[in-house]
C-alpha cells in the first residue's frame, strides 16, 4: 500500500529536474580577471577578435585593455567602428597590435586613418547593415545572403583600397560581389563573418552567462556574441542564477563562455550641442539649421524617420510631439528626442551622431541586425542624409572623396539609401570654394545610384525624377533668385513659377 501511495504521489505531482540553481548552470561561468578570461579563449597572434559597440557606446573596454596587455599581435579586429586613439579599438591600432580592420565607419580615429594611409593597416570597408547581417548570419549558420545594399557602388564592383604600400601605391583591393536578380531587382552576395573570440559588454549578466543589455549599448553586442569560437562578457553587474527574469534575458547563456566584471569608466564620444532648441548666433550653423528647418517640411505625420548625421541630425529641433513622426537610429532605437536635461544624459543611450538622447513613450530599442532588418524590410518611410553629390538622375556620393586621408567609411548610408521609401538629401548647395554639388554625374565614389528623391538645400528644394534625370525645382528660399540657383547649377532643371 505505501509502494501504491509513492506511485501515486508523483503521478500527481511530478518530481522538478532542477530544485536549486546550482544544478541548473551549464558550467561555470565567471573569471577572476579579463586576463584569465582571454587565457581560457587561447588569444594568440593572428587572432581574429570581435568586438561590440557603435562609436565608445557599449564597448567591452575591459577586454579590450585586457588584449592590449596580453600583447597579441597581427589581429583582425571586425567591428563597426575602431573608436578613438585612446578609447576602444583604437588603443589596439594604436599599440600596433592590428593588421586588419573590418568596419564601416573610421570615426574620429585618426590614428587608424594615418596607418591606413602609411601602408601599416588594411581596412576592409562594410555597409554598416550588411556588416550586422554578416554576422548574424555567421552566428545562425548561414554562409552567405543576397541584399540590395551597395548594388551599383564600390561594393559591388570591387578595386577600392584595401591596403595602401609603403611608398602609396595600392597593394590590395576589395573584391567584386558576384550578383543575382531577384523580384527584378540586383542583389550582391555577402559571406558570413565568424571569429576566434567575441569580446561583448553587458548591463548585467549572471552567473550561468544570461545578459542583459541597456538601451543603445545592445547594437552590435548581441549578434557578435553568437559567431565566435569564445565568447566573453563583460558586465557592470554580475548576478546569481535566478536574479534575471527569464523572460527579460537578451542574450542566452547558451552563447556565453566567461563573464567578467567590467572595470572602465563609460565616456561619452560626442558632447551634445543641440540641446538649446533656439536659433544659433554662428552663421555657418544658421545655413544648416535652415536646410533642416525645411527638410522636416517634407516628413509626413506619423511616419518612422532615419535621420542620418550632419545636418540630418538638427531636423530632430523642428519635430514636435503632434506630428506623431517616430525617429529611428540604426544603432538601435525607435522613438527618441533630443535631449533638453543634461542631467539624464546616458552613456548608453545615443543616436547615430552619438550624441546623448531621450526616449519618447511607445519607444523600443533593439539589436543592430534587428534596426537594418527594419531598413531592408521597407519599414522606414524617410531617410534623410547629408551629401558631397547629388547627381540629376538621383545618384549619391556622401561617403569618399579623392582625398584618402579623409575617408571615414559608409557607415549604414547605403543600406538606407537602397532600401528606404523615401531619400532625402540635406546639403549646402556649393562647397566652400563655391563648387556645385548638384551635377550630371557623381565624380566620387557612390552611396546609391538612383535612389534620392528631394535635395534641399539652403538656396532651394528640388525633386528629382530618376528614371528621365529631371530636376524640379519646388522652392526657393527667401531672398534668394531663380538667377542664384541657376548660376549654382550646372544642370538644367524646371521649375514652378509659384515657388516661394
Amino acid at each position: 500500500s505505501l509502494l501504491f501511495l509513492f506511485i501515486y504521489k508523483i503521478t500527481l505531482f511530478p518530481i522538478r529536474c532542477c530544485t536549486s540553481p546550482r544544478m541548473c548552470v551549464l558550467h561555470p561561468q565567471v573569471r577572476d580577471s579579463a586576463s584569465s578570461a582571454l587565457q581560457d579563449a587561447k588569444l594568440r597572434d593572428g587572432s581574429t577578435i570581435l568586438s561590440g559597440g557603435f562609436g565608445i557606446c557599449g564597448i567591452p573596454m575591459t577586454l579590450i585593455r585586457a588584449v592590449r596587455d596580453a600583447d597579441a599581435h597581427n589581429l583582425t579586429v571586425v567591428s563597426n567602428n575602431c573608436g578613438l586613439n585612446d578609447w576602444g579599438v583604437g588603443i589596439l591600432v594604436a599599440s600596433n597590435q592590428v593588421q586588419k580592420l573590418c568596419i564601416s565607419y573610421l570615426g574620429r580615429n585618426t590614428c587608424a586613418a594615418k596607418l591606413y594611409c602609411d601602408g601599416k593597416l588594411s581596412i576592409e570597408f562594410i555597409p554598416q547593415g550588411t556588416l550586422a547581417e554578416r554576422i548574424r548570419c555567421g552566428g545562425a549558420g548561414i554562409p552567405a545572403f543576397y541584399s540590395p545594399t551597395g548594388v551599383g557602388t564600390v561594393v559591388q564592383h570591387g578595386n577600392f583600397p584595401v591596403r595602401y604600400g609603403m611608398g602609396g601605391q595600392v597593394v590590395e583591393v576589395s573584391q567584386p560581389r558576384e550578383t543575382r536578380i531577384f523580384h527584378n531587382q540586383l542583389h550582391l552576395l555577402e559571406t558570413a563573418i565568424r571569429g576566434d573570440i567575441a569580446l561583448i559588454k553587458a548591463f548585467r549578466a549572471d552567473t550561468a552567462g544570461n545578459v542583459q543589455f541597456k538601451n543603445t549599448a545592445q547594437n552590435f553586442n548581441f549578434d557578435m556574441a553568437t559567431c565566435a569560437a569564445y565568447t566573453v562578457v563583460e558586465a557592470d553587474t554580475i548576478v546569481p542564477v535566478g536574479h534575471l527574469p527569464s523572460h527579460d534575458i537578451h542574450l542566452p547563456g547558451v552563447y556565453v563562455d566567461a563573464v567578467v566584471q567590467s572595470r572602465e569608466p563609460k565616456r561619452f564620444e560626442i558632447q551634445p550641442s543641440y540641446r538649446n532648441t533656439a536659433p544659433s548666433s554662428d552663421p555657418n550653423l544658421q545655413v544648416r539649421e535652415l536646410i533642416a528647418k525645411h527638410a522636416t517640411n517634407e516628413l509626413k505625420p506619423h511616419s518612422i524617420v532615419n535621420l542620418g548625421v550632419g545636418i540630418p541630425t538638427l531636423v530632430s529641433k523642428y519635430i514636435m510631439p503632434h506630428h506623431g513622426i517616430f525617429l529611428h537610429s540604426e544603432n538601435g532605437i525607435v522613438g527618441y528626442a533630443p535631449l533638453l536635461d543634461p542631467q539624464c544624459e546616458d552613456c548608453d543611450l545615443i543616436n547615430a551622431s552619438k550624441e546623448p538622447v531621450q526616449l519618447v513613450p511607445g519607444s523600443s530599442v533593439f539589436s543592430s541586425s534587428q534596426s537594418f532588418a527594419m531598413i531592408r524590410g521597407g519599414h522606414i518611410d524617410t531617410t534623410v542624409l547629408g551629401a558631397m553629390q547629388v547627381s540629376r538622375h538621383g545618384d549619391l556620393a556622401n561617403w569618399a572623396t579623392d582625398d584618402v586621408q579623409r575617408i571615414r567609411g559608409m557607415g549604414g548610408a547605403m543600406d538606407l539609401v537602397a532600401n528606404s521609401k523615401h531619400v532625402v538629401v540635406t546639403m549646402e548647395h556649393t562647397t566652400k570654394d563655391s563648387v556645385p554639388k548638384i551635377l550630371d554625374t557623381c565624380t566620387l565614389p557612390l552611396t546609391g545610384s538612383r535612389c534620392v528623391d528631394t535635395v534641399v538645400t539652403d538656396l532651394a528644394t528640388f525633386d528629382i525624377d530618376k528614371s528621365s534625370g529631371t530636376l524640379y525645382l519646388r522652392e526657393l528660399r527667401p531672398n534668394v533668385t531663380l538667377e542664384q540657383v541657376r548660376r549654382h547649377t550646372p544642370v538644367p532643371f524646371i521649375h514652378s513659377h509659384h515657388s516661394s
